[in-house]
């Protein structure tokens, strides 16, 4: 095996193993699934070149170079739809079918009675290949396809919502655009002169291609991830009531006592989008994208929020965490619950009247002095406690003076309360 051959069966494996780091990172990512398919493409067309340029029979010749005009076919629908992924397009079932159609149509003209080459002429130590009308058909798909990369990567790099996608968009364009000029000069302009014996490096650049993909994946999207597991711990065991919130919003993590605050548990809040537990959705939501897109450095503001026991209104506090490009990668938003005579007769569903009664019990009264400044009975005031202690859970009124507290229902000088 020459050193042009063996450079292109190393290059293949290397350029699988890329495709395999990727997928490891998440192998249920459709878009890390298409890069892989693209890395075993490229693999094989290079070692396919590799066999073309060393065989000797022209039989064993139309074999080859079929068996890579097959992988030719796929290769610019593959990597069109895996740009399409990469810079966030829907692709709807129906653009699939088209998105592939072409290749289809030339694989079966390639493998009826219309193959792109139709003989070939042996030229010293070269074959020189003899085209069918059918190649400028297969011209016009694949630079109609490059040019639709082009155009998808020269939008992204300038209007990608996140930093890193930008500057991951232009890397690859700017390489894509060196190596296809590189690529076309060698192969179908110098090839043409006689002076010119290098081999096809088609093969070699866009392994050279993968690799450029590869690295822009492990520099812009594999950040290291030590600030967002730190954080994570540090959530985790927080006193106060605080989340963590992915860029879509979701919950990546949580401390004890939010989970205690929206009175839930773990498996309801994980996951979820934090718009789920807030009544104020547009408002919450025009903040957070305030943080997210960097518009502000952080947000207050006053929310209400739906929980098992009923609303409650809390102030929240959103800060953005950037990673190392400037983008917001996770959100933290801590939450203060406001507790007023408003949010306590919300959250614990009392009636007027039994907010009258906590009210004149906080003050210092009797139930004696309760039935009086009421007009009402003493049992009837007595029932009208157990009704309270029943919803704030609780046995006493030593206990209700203590929630009175935690809510600020209580004078600036309060008589002391005596239990009953």
């Amino acid at each position: 095996m020459d050193i042009a051959g063996f450079m292109i069966d190393a290059s293949a494996v290397l350029c699988v193993s890329f495709g395999l780091y990727i997928l490891t990172r998440d192998y249920r990512n459709s878009l890390y699934r298409l890069f892989m398919l693209l890395c075993i493409i490229i693999s094989a067309m290079a070692l396919i070149t590799g066999r073309i340029f060393t065989v000797k029979s022209r039989v064993d010749l139309f074999f080859w170079d079929r068996v890579y005009a097959l992988f030719a076919f796929i290769y610019w629908a593959v990597n069109l739809h895996f740009y399409l992924l990469l810079t966030g397009k829907k692709i709807r079932e129906q653009l699939q079918v088209l998105l592939y159609l072409p290749a289809v149509i030339l694989i079966f003209l390639e493998f009826t009675s219309f193959p792109l080459v139709t003989d070939f002429d042996r030229q010293g130590n070269r074959w020189k290949y003899i085209y069918s009308g059918t190649y400028y058909v297969y011209m016009v798909y694949s630079i109609s396809y490059a040019l639709a990369d082009m155009v998808l990567l020269y939008r992204w790099s300038r209007k990608g919502y996140y930093k890193k996608h930008r500057l991951q968009g232009r890397a690859i364009l700017s390489a894509t655009i060196i190596l296809w000029a590189a690529c076309i000069t060698t192969d179908y302009i110098l090839s043409h002169f006689a002076f010119y014996a290098f081999p096809p490096t088609g093969a070699i650049g866009r392994m050279i291609y993968a690799f450029i993909i590869w690295y822009s994946f492990v520099k812009y999207r594999f950040l290291d991830s030590s600030i967002s597991s730190r954080m994570d711990e540090i959530v985790r065991n927080y006193v106060d009531s605080v989340a963590l919130l992915n860029p879509d919003l979701t919950i990546r993590k949580y401390s004890r006592k939010l989970n205690s605050l929206l009175k839930t548990v773990d498996k309801q809040i994980t996951g979820r989008s934090i718009l789920e537990f807030s009544s104020d959705n547009e408002e919450l939501k025009d903040k957070l994208d305030q943080v997210k897109t960097g518009k502000a450095e952080h947000a207050d503001v006053r929310l209400n929020f739906k929980t098992a026991q009923g609303r409650i209104t809390a102030d929240c506090q959103i800060y953005g965490i950037p990673d190392k490009f400037g983008d917001v990668e996770i959100i933290l938003m801590k939450l203060n619950e406001n507790r007023n005579v408003e949010n306590f007769s919300d959250v614990f569903n009392l009636s007027e009247r039994q907010m009258e009664i906590i009210t004149l019990a906080l003050r210092g009264l009797t139930n004696t002095e309760i039935s009086q400044k009421l007009n009402i009975s003493k049992k009837t005031t007595e029932v009208h406690f157990f009704n309270i202690y029943n919803k704030l859970g609780i046995n006493s009124k030593i206990e209700l003076y203590n929630m009175g507290i935690e809510y600020n229902l209580l004078l600036k000088n309060p008589v002391p309360v005596e239990a009953e």
